[in-house]
């Protein structure tokens, strides 16, 4: 139990690294305003978003309510 925990956390963890990765490529797209950056900047964001569902799919799954 204690392994599938540990577990749960580094996936958990990856998910955060994702995100924060995705979210330096949007500060760059930012600054830089030509049509392809914009589009790059959504793509980016609906990545964020799938990331963000999966973490909370996870944390949910993983150390929601248990009744």
């Amino acid at each position: 139990m204690e392994e599938k925990v540990t577990d749960t956390i580094v996936e958990m963890h990856e998910l955060e690294k994702q995100i924060a990765e995705l979210r330096v490529s949007q500060c760059a797209c930012i600054k830089d305003r030509s049509n392809e950056s914009q589009l790059r900047f959504q793509e980016l964001t609906q990545m964020i978003w799938l990331r963000l569902e999966q973490l909370q799919s996870l944390a949910l799954k993983s150390f929601g309510r248990r009744n």
